[in-house]
Formats: structure tokens, sequence, C-alpha cells
């Protein structure tokens, strides 16, 4: 075996220790192989070239995949945002809807209790309102008082002016009187059979009144009627049924007014007050007997009708 060329060791990756069997000596070659470590470079590099290659192919997959998922998630979010969105505005427009309402309500409460025992504002929906029952008194001394007055002095011609006047005076004032306590029994009863023990303002038992007003004010009238039959006599009662009925109705809304109308029968005999009262067919400063009473707002309050006085 032929001796081989000896490179210095430390130009060499490695060495190796051989033996010739032939001598059966032990030789020492220094053997120069190649560099393992640049053929392993070199393979490495191409791998490493290879696994960089795949591996930026798989991180460019994975930033694919994280931006797909990332893109739905954002939809997902956009999605819920959106309900999200249309339920507020749903609780706004209802929110809206609530406020209109509730101010609504406030200003017919607060219109309710401005006009509550406030005479001087008057409700132009209310058919019963005080100009129109002035005009409704007016009306029944025009019409059913003058048919009564008639009617009366046809029956008995002894009967005088005055007398007769006087007659359907005192029918008025036994209504008017009437009609306060028969509402009074009313209310209380309304009181007793739907309130119970709890207290309910007068007001609203007026106004449940009111919306019963028409199978009242049939009650009163025949209630009043059985009143002014032991008062008077049945033929007075027969000629002035008419006149009877429309005075127990303007009474009735009279009284359940808050407050109350006031009609006044009395006036003084000297110095009449031309503003409260008229003339009947005598003009003058001294009274002889009134024919017709005076209506006024409330009692003490502003005038409505002039009443009818026979001066002397």
């Amino acid at each position: 075996m032929g001796r081989r060329k000896t490179y210095n060791v430390a130009e060499c990756s490695k060495y190796e220790r051989q033996i010739n069997p032939e001598e059966d000596m032990e030789y020492t070659y220094w053997c120069c192989f190649p560099r393992k470590k640049k053929k392993s470079a070199n393979c490495n590099n191409v791998t490493s070239t290879s696994i960089w290659s795949e591996t930026s192919k798989g991180k460019a997959k994975d930033q694919g995949t994280d931006k797909q998922v990332h893109h739905e998630d954002t939809q997902v979010t956009i999605d819920s945002l959106k309900r999200e969105l249309e339920e507020c505005k749903k609780d706004l427009i209802q929110c809206r809807q609530e406020k209109n309402e509730l101010v609504l309500r406030l200003s017919e409460l607060m219109g309710k209790q401005l006009q509550e025992n406030n005479p001087q504002i008057t409700n132009l929906n209310d058919p019963n309102r005080p100009q129109k029952l002035a005009e409704m008194l007016g009306d029944i001394y025009d019409n059913e008082w003058l048919d009564a007055f008639t009617g009366l002095q046809s029956q008995d011609e002894k009967l005088d002016e005055q007398s007769a006047v006087d007659i359907l005076l005192n029918l008025l004032k036994v209504i008017y009187e009437e009609t306060l306590d028969q509402v009074c029994k009313l209310s209380s009863h309304i009181q007793e059979w739907f309130v119970g023990n709890q207290q309910c303002p007068h007001t609203r038992i007026l106004e449940f009144v009111v919306s019963i007003s028409s199978c009242v004010i049939q009650h009163l009238q025949g209630e009043i009627e059985k009143v002014l039959s032991a008062k008077s006599k049945d033929s007075i009662i027969s000629i002035c049924t008419n006149y009877i009925q429309r005075c127990v109705e303007i009474c009735f809304y009279m009284r359940i007014k808050s407050p109350e109308m006031y009609l006044q029968f009395d006036c003084a005999k000297n110095n009449i007050d031309k503003s409260s009262f008229k003339p009947y067919t005598k003009d003058g400063d001294i009274l002889d007997y009134v024919v017709w009473p005076a209506l006024f707002l409330f009692k003490e309050g502003p005038s409505m009708n002039r009443g009818v006085v026979q001066c002397k």
C-alpha cells in the first residue's frame, strides 16, 4: 500500500489511523477527506432553500387563511352591528311614540286641572257649557214659559198676570232646589255603589253623571213631578208639563257644573240693579214683582243672562 500524501492536520477536517496488514506495523496516515461540512453545507443550502420556499408558501397560505378568517369575522361583526342599529331605530321610534302619547296625556291632564273649578275657562267641546245653558234658559223663557203662561190664563180667566207669573216662577224655584237635592243623593249613591270606602273626587263623580245624563234627566223629571204634584194642582202640572221638563233639564246641567251656575230669584225693591235685571212691561226703579230669575256663572260671579222684573 503506497504512502498517501500527508497534509497538515490543521488543513484537514479529519484524520484517520490505518494499519498495514503486510508489515504488521501501525502507521499513521493523515488523510485528507473532502470537508463534509462543505458538502453538507451545499446540501443544507439546497435543502434550506427548498424549506424556505415551502415555508414561505406555507406562511403565504397561512396569511391568506388568516385574512379570510379575519374578513369573515369582520363581516359577522358588521352584520351584528347592523342588527343592533335596526333594533335601536325601532326602539327610538317606539320611544318617540311613547313620548308623544305622554305629552298628549300630560297636556290633557293639565287642561283638566286648569279647567277644574275654573269657570273662567270654557271647554268649547262641551255642548252644555255655560254660554249654551244661558241661551237655553233664554229660549225657555221665550217659548215654554210663554206657552205655559198663555195656557194658565186660558184655563182660568180670573187668573191675573201676576198670579200666572208667580205660579211659573215658583215652579222653577222648586225645580232648582229639588234638582240640587236629587243630584246630591245620586252622587252619594254612586260613591257608595261604585267606589265604596275609597274617596273619589266630586268632579269625577259629576263626570260619570254627565255620561249618563239622559237617564238621569228622565229620572229627575219623574221625581220632581211627584214633588210638584204634592204642592200644586194637577191641572197646573198638566198645562206646564213641557215647561217643567225643560226647567228640570237646564237646572240639572247647571247643578253639575263645577262650580254650580246660580239663579237669582230675589231683587232689591229699591234701586233695581239694571245690569242684572231688565223691565217686563213697565220700567222704573221700584220693584213690583220678579218675572224671571237672573243667571250668573256662579254665585256672585259674572252675569250670563239678565232676569226680568215688573217695575212700578
